[in-house]
């Protein structure tokens, strides 16, 4: 019979958790506290945004937090883990900050009753709070507003089998659209707020008020959370450009690099080097590997 000790070393190491992801444990307390609400976590996703180190002021002018409340808000996600300090330097007179990480999950145990019902309130209260303040920024709009999208069907429809799995996955490409719009959100040296001045659902229409943008939140079961968490992390395609994006899935959808600089009003020379760019970003070495790359996004 094997020891306990000799056991252990048998089994597999725990899987981990990605470099890019953090996790937050619903019995802690402080750290929850620090995603608690949609400022807070605005203000990590607005940080997370400028992909390099900022200031308080940079962070207050693109955010809109007063100068208060933001440095409260960047103490309790810099206790969390989520953010961390960088200490003023000769060149640099004042302490930047810079996020730990590109999402955080919430763990716990789904067998434990007490923690399954914590993670449930928190998730409950945080899309309460945002919901309200969709709400509010949203106010009256009229359906014809400039800047609106909106289309809805009404009637009896029978979906065939395979009408289904289209509607489903055009939806689905819609959702992969919009997380690269997502993920394209880089914050520069901003002279004005860096805000959210869209709201998507099935409808896309503009705010009367911006608003923060959020980050995703995970929360999974502490064993299932490391796949969880790698998942999200492969399933995100690297930030291209818009002219990238649109060489990109041109290229998937099997258009010859002519077509598709005749198609953009470029030089055939130009969609060749975009297009190493591209796959140098991607990480692939031909146009299967990047068709499976895009996923929904290239079957647009």
């Amino acid at each position: 019979m094997p020891t306990n000790a000799e056991a252990a070393a048998d089994r597999p190491p725990a899987p981990s958790l990605p470099p890019d992801t953090r996790a937050i444990d619903i019995r802690d307390a402080g750290a929850l506290s620090a995603i608690g609400t949609p400022e807070r976590c605005g203000v990590f996703e607005v940080l997370r945004c400028f992909r390099r180190p900022a200031t308080l002021q940079e962070l207050s002018v693109a955010s809109g937090v007063p100068a208060a409340r933001l440095a409260a808000a960047v103490d309790d996600l810099a206790r969390a883990g989520l953010v961390r300090a960088l200490p003023a330097r000769a060149k640099r007179r004042q302490p930047t900050y810079e996020v730990t990480c590109q999402q955080f999950v919430v763990t716990f145990d789904t067998a434990d009753r007490a923690e399954a019902q914590a993670v449930r309130r928190h998730m409950d209260a945080v899309t309460s709070d945002l919901t309200k303040a969709v709400a509010e920024a949203r106010g009256a709009i009229v359906a014809d507003a400039k800047g609106a999208v909106s289309h809805e069907s009404r009637g009896k429809f029978r979906l065939r089998p395979d009408q289904f799995q289209e509607l489903r996955r055009r939806l689905h490409a819609v959702d992969e659209f919009v997380n690269q719009i997502a993920a394209d959100s880089t914050v520069g040296d901003p002279v004005e707020p860096v805000l959210c001045d869209h709201v998507i659902e099935v409808k896309v229409t503009p705010l009367r008020k911006p608003l923060l943008p959020m980050p995703w939140i995970l929360a999974a079961d502490r064993r299932t959370a490391p796949a969880l968490a790698r998942a999200a992390s492969e399933s995100t395609v690297p930030t291209l450009s818009q002219r990238e994006q649109e060489i990109a899935i041109a290229l998937a959808h099997g258009s010859s690099r002519p077509e598709i600089a005749r198609r953009l009003g470029l030089s055939p020379n130009t969609v060749a080097t975009t297009s190493k760019r591209i796959y140098a970003k991607l990480g692939v070495s031909n146009r299967a590997e990047l068709a499976n790359r895009l996923g929904a996004l290239a079957r647009l």
